[in-house]
Parts: structure tokens; sequence; C-alpha cells
């Protein structure tokens, strides 16, 4: 229907035995020190890593591998909440729309086709903030989905660095030209939007600052502090998505064409 938007096939709940919502580098270095903390919360990629060594341990092949589509994830999602990880060194943004935020989705699909055209007045923004008064210190990530240009929906998530997820998704940000932009509505039977979109120098600049922000604060966290503890604080400072959120300051991401990882297939080359 749309040039570069491709509704991502449906298909049965994954059996494979991957749960909840949680991705990492397909190919990882050994050389490279990560930056972050050590993980508190395995990625998607960890879980298909860890499937694929399971399926592995019953056969005598010399590769194993597992896949997976965005659906079997997009279906766990908390609705209105972006999901943020990476996939073989792309960045990923998911989005489970309810009809809480809106209510038709026909306006996803129109949103989507004018973000195909680069319509300014429809090109979805990021915009990334320290959050430090909740004693462990996240990210608070704002999504802009221009569902309204006068008013657009602001979507907003706490960064956990502790999370897989997190982690490959900033660390895929810093090197990546394109992020994949997947968004499944309610109503949609199953099928999902999804878009490359440009990464500009600008993002990956203010995400880098206010995580060094937080890298410095975690070092120096309350004790007792907890990432759930920090998101109540959170919520209770900003009662809305769009609270305390300079609309001038997002920054806007335009369409490179299709996704480039329009499914999962994660593969390894394993010795008994």
């Amino acid at each position: 229907m749309f040039s570069f938007i491709k509704k991502i096939f449906s298909t049965d709940k994954n059996e494979s035995g991957l749960e909840g919502l949680n991705t990492s580098k397909v190919k990882e270095s050994t050389n490279k020190k990560s930056i972050f903390p050590p993980r508190s919360i395995g990625s998607i990629t960890d879980s298909l890593r860890a499937q694929t060594r399971e399926n592995f341990e019953h056969g005598e092949v010399g590769k194993a591998g597992v896949s997976a589509t965005w659906e079997d994830y997009l279906h766990k999602a908390s609705p209105g909440i972006p999901f943020y990880t990476a996939f073989k060194g792309v960045p990923v943004i998911l989005i489970f729309m309810s009809r809480a935020f809106i209510p038709d989705k026909d306006v996803v699909a129109d949103v989507f086709h004018n973000i195909t055209n680069n319509n300014e007045a429809a090109l979805p923004a990021l915009h990334a903030k320290a959050f430090l008064q909740g004693g462990f210190p996240v990210i608070r990530q704002i999504f802009c989905f221009r569902d309204t240009p006068s008013n657009p929906l602001l979507l907003e998530a706490a960064m956990n660095i502790e999370d897989g997820d997190f982690q490959e998704f900033y660390e895929s940000l810093q090197t990546s030209n394109t992020l994949d932009f997947i968004m499944m509505h309610e109503a949609g039977n199953g099928e999902a939007f999804a878009l490359s979109l440009n990464i500009s120098q600008a993002i990956r600049d203010e995400l880098k600052d206010e995580l060094q922000t937080v890298l410095a604060a975690y070092k120096d966290r309350d004790e007792g502090s907890s990432y759930n503890k920090a998101v109540d604080v959170m919520q209770q400072v900003y009662t809305s998505a769009s609270d305390g959120v300079d609309r001038s300051v997002l920054k806007n991401l335009t369409c490179a064409g299709e996704v480039k990882n329009k499914f999962l297939y994660y593969e390894e080359t394993l010795k008994k």
C-alpha cells in the first residue's frame, strides 16, 4: 500500500521459549570494554543467544540458530511505552499503540505514509534527559509521534543503564546511520508498520551527554536505591510525558526507507 512501509507478516505466538521484552549485539567485541555496569536484565539478543546454545546441546551440528518476529515482542509490550533495543548493530524502537492513545488505527497508517514522504509535520522525534532525583539515575527518553501535528503524542520511557536492551540501543545508535522504527496498533489485526529512520549527529550527541551524566551519578547512587523506585519518583515529578519537555528541543528522525531487520534470526557456529 505504501512505498517503504512494511506490514510485517503475522505469525502464531513464538514457541521458542523466548520470554519478556529484553536485545545484545549479535557480534560481540571481546576487545572493547563496555562503559556500562553489569547487566541486571538481559536483552533480546541475549535470549536468542541462550536459546541457540540450548538448541545446540541437543544436536551435533556446527551451526545453530533461532528465529523470532518483532510481533512476538510487540504483543508483550506495555501499551504506549517505547521499547528501545537493537539487533545486528541496528537500533530498534518498538511501540505497541493502544486505542487509549490513538483510537483510530488509520491515523497510524496516515502518519507512516507522511513519514515516507518526509513531511516535516509528521516526522517522529527523540529527546533524552538525565533524571537524577530518584536515587538511582535514569534517562528520561521522550519519543514524539505526530498523530496531531499541533499537539503531537509524546511517549515516555525510563532508561535503565543496567538493562541489556538499552545498552545495545545506545551502542548501536553511536555507530549506525539508521534505526528501525516498528509500531503495531491493537486494532491492526497483528500487523505492524515499519520504517528505517535516519539518525542525526545531534541525537547521538544528546544521548551521549545525558548518559555520561547518568553514569557519573550511578557511581555515587544512594545505598538501597533501585530503578523501580527511581521510576516512581520520576512519575511523581512528571505526571505526564509532556511535563518538563520543551518541544523545541525535540530532534526529528527522517525516513531512510525499509527496515534493516524485518525479522530476527540469530545464528552461531558452536563446538561441543
